[in-house]
């Protein structure tokens, strides 16, 4: 090849090369400027929140809240992305707390995530912010949870029961079954359901963590409060291995009504929000979840509530239930702080949060509270009053990996593949390792 021609394509292919690098420059632009915490391309302030919850309801609350926030921030521009629950915890925050744009506002759960990122320097310290007169608007459970080393990292704006057993009064009552208060009574109810070819529970467990609250509860139930926690701290000297025989004690319950076949067959292929499907279907007699589904029964009156029946035998804290707070959190390297927290007082307005309550949401804000009038709302907010204990599901409180073994050990035994000493046995070996 002549060195005239090398140089020409030489040239060309510097050409080629800067007109990329400009098109890359651009586009690189164009996302800071789609991402929070940046300017947007008019030059206005830009704040991205992350949210749980892909209901209407969760996007007209975070509109009406907005609308509200643009009353004295017009020039503010706002991106609120709504995810599904399991989505968001394992994937969608993750990658975006770990990006080069991160969110400025953003949901999390309280217990393990609130001490992670605020002793991590990932969220920011509310507490100057958060003052007294703020905080006093708030039922004072809803702070369990939301601090970290004194400080406050969390603005929390809902409270609820994270596992309690709903049941179908037509199913029930066309059999003969008065809802039953101890666990050998729902036992029984089970039996006889099963022998009239109902299904008796119903459920979507595909992530795993629906029928890992349930057993963590029970397993709280024997062990109390304290152990309980240690569990998911490795540094406690209280800490018990997951097979424990109180905690195997405490999952052999829910194996005992897989061999009664109690449970849906697909109940760990399906997700959470199949399994609220089937039950609002009919297609079973009991379900188990979190008080959250009050707005997605199809027919309300129809449905009841239990909190979790006696266990048998000598246990530790008879009177705790599965409850949390949860909440949003500011990036500790948002540049629009100040913005981010006036957006978190809108969405904690009283007029935005009376129309959670009236929609079946239990907000932390007490003068909302007010407006709960179903009986769902008022028998949850009746089981938070009167517990003694809250606890919290494994996967907000424990560290995550031992989380993760714990629920799979529990789909094992609720899939029917394995006992509940085999499945925990073998977790407590993976944790060792």
């Amino acid at each position: 090849m002549k060195p005239k021609t090398r140089n020409l394509r030489r040239q060309t292919c510097n050409l080629k090369l800067g007109s990329l690098r400009r098109t890359l420059a651009a586009v690189c632009l164009a996302s800071l400027a789609a991402c929070g915490g940046q300017q947007s391309q008019e030059g206005k302030p830009r704040l991205l929140v992350l949210n749980v919850g892909t209901l209407p309801s969760d996007r007209q609350l975070w509109e009406d809240a907005v609308a509200l926030f643009k009353t004295d921030h017009p020039d503010c521009v706002v991106d609120v992305r709504h995810h599904k629950d399991d989505d968001y915890t394992k994937l969608h925050l993750p990658q975006a707390l770990r990006s080069r744009h991160r969110p400025d506002i953003y949901f999390q759960w309280a217990g393990f995530a609130v001490h992670r990122d605020g002793g991590g320097g990932i969220a920011r310290d509310l507490t100057a912010e958060f003052d007294a007169a703020w905080r006093e608007q708030h039922d004072e459970r809803a702070f369990r949870g939301t601090t970290h080393g004194g400080k406050y990292f969390m603005i929390p704006v809902s409270m609820d029961v994270s596992n309690v057993l709903w049941y179908r009064k037509s199913i029930l009552a066309k059999h003969g079954i008065e809802p039953p208060r101890t666990w050998e009574a729902f036992v029984e109810a089970c039996k006889k359901l099963k022998a009239a070819g109902v299904t008796p529970i119903v459920h979507g467990n595909q992530a795993g963590w629906p029928a890992g609250n349930w057993a963590a509860h029970m397993a709280e139930t024997y062990l109390g409060i304290e152990t309980y926690d240690a569990i998911g701290d490795p540094k406690s000297p209280a800490r018990v291995p997951l097979d424990d025989p109180r905690i195997v004690k405490a999952v052999a319950l829910l194996e005992e009504l897989a061999r009664l076949g109690a449970f849906n067959e697909d109940i760990n292929t399906l997700d959470n929000n199949e399994g609220t499907g089937l039950f609002n279907r009919g297609a079973g007699a009991f379900h188990f979840d979190g008080g959250w589904i009050i707005e997605e029964f199809v027919e309300p009156d129809d449905v009841g509530l239990l909190r979790q029946p006696v266990l048998p035998g000598d246990v530790a804290d008879p009177d705790s239930i599965l409850a949390t707070a949860s909440g949003y959190m500011i990036h500790a390297r948002s540049p629009h702080p100040d913005l981010a927290l006036e957006l978190l007082r809108a969405y904690t307005a009283l007029p935005i949060q009376k129309k959670a309550v009236e929609i079946g949401r239990m907000s932390t804000i007490k003068a909302a509270l007010k407006s709960a009038k179903t009986p769902h709302q008022r028998a949850v907010l009746d089981l938070l009053a009167k517990s003694s204990t809250w606890v919290a599901a494994p996967d907000i409180s424990w560290r995550p990996a031992d989380a993760e073994e714990f629920n799979r050990a529990v789909a094992a035994v609720v899939g029917g593949r394995a006992t509940a000493l085999e499945a925990l046995r073998a977790a407590a070996k993976n944790i060792a390792r």
